[in-house]
């Protein structure tokens, strides 16, 4: 029988803070900076914020609907009176979906206000994803679980599942405009542009596998096979890649991949009270307050791929018989893929070329009120539109209402979310402090004892606020005014 299932390697991450790509504890916050471009671009212009320089983030976690963790266990694993598996309530889902895990690490980020209708941004980025997608739950647990036993003689057919790991760089700019703005209404938009680098990727799709299962011999038939493994990770003789300077180079996109992304948003703000804001003399607004009863906010994230020049891929078709053990043993290294593939009787082709990777593409769109002074509420719902048959990363849909406490100089709230991935709610929060900030989306894995995941994020910036100008003046006789002063 198979030694210990790498599915519970893969798992124990688990209990370790985790999954947080959207920010959705601070992103909302009026005073949040870049990290409101995050959501949406056009965020970037009528800022609160004058200036932002964000000095570093940190944003990592994950999620799955394969099993729930059960930290009360994590003492007796650790203390080796305890097994792996009791960490872990395995579901029934059918279908096996897993983020194990999103990561993303920013570094001196810069976000400045040009005028009050213009304002660029740029951001340093580095992520990576491992997912698996739509993968049939028995299969896998028999491929990956050491401690699973499915039935004698079950009959599986697994269409259009995908395996992407894939870690990347992006160079992102970012410029936003007031398109319009007239009495109680104002509308802005953004667009960011990126250059992606790419560093590592491997995958696996599949269209289609019919797969039975001998209990007695640890044997998987497959027939109607039509897949594909692909990967830059390797080099010419097919070897695993371990050269750290080589890994240096694929940030920038000189030896691993190259591509171009962006980022698309639209804001509408509804301001009935914005004669409260205006200055009688000057009719200028008051850019330090904000002047709207709600907002809604429309993006598209993530459009684009990164093109891994030097890829090799196996395409495998046909029929044959594997074994669990195998599997384990063959398909993490690309040249055995080939040879076992093969010497198991299935058809097998091989090429090297350009492969694209797409990026994890999602719609985002947001309603924020005002209640009453610093009280705020806010509905988000992201959809997913990369297409998971394509090499690529994916996320899943989530609908999230937010209650929070938001001024100049902390902000607090409480997102509560149902993810499409677990079939079930999630509850986290956010707090920002000045130039400070931290949060979790799904925070629940420390008072539950079957929580499919958690999520954590934290960073620093430098933010400069707009200064509310003295009445009868307007913003740029404020400025005019203190450039006479340091002139005399």
């Amino acid at each position: 029988m198979r030694k210990i299932g790498l599915l519970s390697f893969i798992l124990i991450v688990l209990s370790l803070p985790g999954y947080a790509q959207h920010y959705l504890g601070v992103a909302q916050s009026n005073w949040s900076g870049l990290l409101g471009v995050e959501q949406n671009p056009a965020n970037v212009v009528d800022n609160r914020l004058k200036f932002d320089l964000e000095l570093m983030g940190l944003n990592f976690g994950l999620d799955n609907n394969l099993a729930g963790v059960n930290l009360n266990k994590a003492f007796t694993v650790l203390n080796g009176t305890g097994k792996v598996k009791d960490l872990f309530n395995f579901s029934d889902n059918k279908q096996i979906n897993l983020l194990l895990p999103y990561a993303e690490i920013k570094l001196l980020n810069v976000m400045a206000n040009i005028n009050h209708k213009n304002s660029i941004a740029f951001s340093f980025k580095l992520r990576g994803m491992n997912q698996i997608s739509n993968f049939d739950g028995s299969l896998f647990r028999t491929i990956m679980d050491s401690t699973f036993s499915p039935a004698n003689n079950y009959n599986v057919t697994s269409q259009n599942f995908n395996w992407t790991a894939n870690t990347w760089s992006e160079f992102n700019l970012t410029y936003g405009r007031v398109l319009y703005e007239r009495n109680e209404h104002m509308l802005k938009a953004g667009l960011t542009l990126k250059y992606l680098g790419g560093i590592k990727y491997v995958s696996m799709k599949g269209k289609n596998m019919n797969i039975s299962f001998s209990g007695a011999k640890d044997s998987l038939h497959v027939s109607n096979t039509d897949m594909q493994v692909s990967s830059n990770s390797f080099d010419s003789t097919m070897n695993l890649g371990s050269n750290f300077s080589d890994v240096l180079n694929n940030i920038s996109g000189q030896n691993g991949g190259n591509g171009i992304g962006a980022d698309l948003g639209l804001v509408y703000e509804y301001r009935p009270d914005i004669d409260e804001y205006t200055d009688p003399k000057t009719k200028a607004l008051d850019p330090g307050r904000n002047k709207y009863k709600f907002k809604i906010s429309l993006s598209i994230k993530d459009l684009g791929a990164i093109n891994y020049k030097n890829s090799y891929t196996v395409n495998i078709s046909g029929n044959g018989i594997i074994t669990a053990d195998d599997v384990l043993k063959n398909f993490l290294n690309y040249g055995s893929v080939k040879r076992y593939t093969e010497s198991r009787g299935f058809f097998v082709d091989t090429f090297a070329g350009t492969t694209k990777v797409y990026l994890p593409s999602m719609f985002i769109g947001s309603i924020d009120y005002k209640i009453w002074k610093p009280f705020y509420i806010n509905l988000t719902y992201l959809a997913n539109l990369a297409n998971r048959n394509n090499f690529g990363n994916s996320f899943y849909n989530q609908i999230c209402i937010n209650p929070r406490i938001d001024t100049k100089i902390f902000s607090f709230s409480v997102p509560v979310s149902y993810s499409s991935l677990t079939g079930g709610t999630k509850i986290g929060m956010g707090l920002r402090m000045g130039g400070f900030y931290i949060g979790m989306d799904d925070m629940l894995l420390l008072f539950s004892n079957n929580q499919y995941g958690m999520n954590f994020y934290t960073g620093l910036f430098v933010p400069i606020n707009k200064k509310k100008a003295p009445r009868g003046e307007s913003e740029n006789d404020v400025k005019e005014s203190s450039n006479d002063k340091v002139i005399k």
